[in-house]
């Protein structure tokens, strides 16, 4: 009885373990292809600039389609989208392992490419977190994100060092090829392992595909709380998780590190993730949600603007770890939040409209790549730490109601 409270709550139920155990093998494949094309760009090109884009460009997929694959998540069971998203996402790792392979890596194909697997990325995110929540009782709800969280941050902190020391022993195409073959296993696990999982709450397919997604983006701007909760998201996403576009600009051009280098970095920050989701998953039903959500934004932008100053290697990983565990809590506390304050049939569009907005982070990839070029990388991730933490301070001064939920 011990499991079904606290820290251990939602993963006592068993439709939740078989989701978590799925989200985590597409985890894998994620990290995996995102750490490869980063330092395939910044190796390849030796562009900064070029190197954020490679992360804008998959995001912009996921700004067009979100808020549709919000209302498909909660009109469609989960198995049926991860399986069609498992197999896409091969084909798209497949063909970046043959450009590479045979040495095509020209940019704009590249970019094609990254393009089009952003569709996927689009679908994962609200699937899985409405899913989540859908699957364990109402007092687990919270402990449901945080604990799913945790394992991916967990996954994270593995595959970012692994996938990079492939890189390095094996190359860009094999890495690619290896990332083909996790997406496909993941595919097939859903089509397998999530077969009796049907969500309790889905909207009935009966009124109109489009007429759902209006109603879904009109409850979540209409909703002074659950807008201000998005516009914080938009901000935090363009300033805040840009610093991901030239972490292989700072492991090779600040701390003249290599590939395995880039990857410890990924892996350290993967940790600080780990270990702020373990702190909310220990949480549990923790009544101040708003202003932790408060606190962790203006903490996260002093990391951020600190982490690259000094150039030396262990400072930045100790600061680094600061970094990872308030993204993690701060994605953690708006999943949690929005859902919670939707109705329980537009948990999918509440995610998808999340995921709408932070695929404007494309602009902060571009602004953090150019500013990290004219500026310099250390300038650059100061000023944009700085727009972080003014944002969690003007919440504090300005939005009172967010300071009580």
């Amino acid at each position: 009885m011990w499991l079904k409270t606290g820290t251990f709550s939602a993963i006592s139920v068993p439709e939740y373990r078989k989701l978590l155990f799925s989200a985590t093998v597409f985890s894998v494949a994620q990290w995996s292809e995102r750490l490869a094309i980063g330092w395939l760009f910044i190796y390849q090109t030796e562009s900064v600039f070029l190197t954020g884009m490679s992360f804008a460009v998959r995001q912009i997929p996921m700004m067009l389609l979100a808020p549709f694959a919000g209302t498909v998540s909660d009109r469609i069971p989960i198995r049926r989208i991860l399986f069609s998203v498992g197999i896409a996402q091969a084909f798209f790792a497949i063909l970046m392992a043959f450009a590479v392979m045979h040495g095509d890596t020209n940019v704009l194909i590249m970019f094609a490419i990254i393009l089009m697997s952003g569709v996927g990325f689009a679908f994962l995110q609200p699937s899985t977190q409405k899913s989540f929540m859908d699957v364990v009782p109402n007092d687990a709800r919270m402990n449901a994100i945080s604990t799913g969280s945790v394992a991916m941050r967990a996954t994270a902190v593995v595959t970012a060092f692994g996938s990079t020391l492939l890189f390095d022993k094996t190359g860009g195409s094999a890495t690619l090829f290896f990332v083909t073959a996790i997406y496909l296993i993941a595919s097939v696990n859903c089509f397998f392992l999530l077969k009796n999982i049907m969500p309790t709450h889905m909207t009935k397919k009966t009124g109109l595909f489009f007429s759902e997604v209006g109603r879904g983006m009109h409850v979540l701007f209409s909703n002074s709380l659950l807008r201000t909760l998005l516009l914080l998201a938009f901000v935090i996403e363009i300033f805040g998780f840009a610093y991901q576009a030239i972490l292989p600009a700072v492991a090779q051009e600040v701390l003249k590190l290599n590939v395995t280098g880039y990857g410890s970095l990924s892996s350290i920050a993967a940790f600080g993730s780990l270990l702020g989701t373990i702190f909310l998953m220990n949480l549990a039903d923790f009544k101040h949600k708003g202003k932790l959500l408060i606190v962790v934004t203006v903490l996260y932008g002093i990391f951020i603007a600190t982490f690259s100053l000094g150039g030396i290697y262990v400072l930045a990983g100790i600061l680094l770890l600061g970094v990872g565990a308030c993204s993690a809590v701060f994605d953690s506390l708006q999943w949690t939040l929005l859902q919670l304050n939707v109705p329980e049939d537009m948990r999918g569009r509440a995610i998808g409209g999340w995921t709408f907005v932070i695929g404007f982070g494309w602009i902060g990839h571009i602004l953090i790549g150019a500013a990290a070029e004219f500026l310099g990388i250390s300038q650059a991730l100061f000023l944009a730490g700085s727009c972080v933490s003014i944002s969690g301070l003007l919440l504090f001064l300005f939005l009172r109601r967010l300071r009580t939920v």
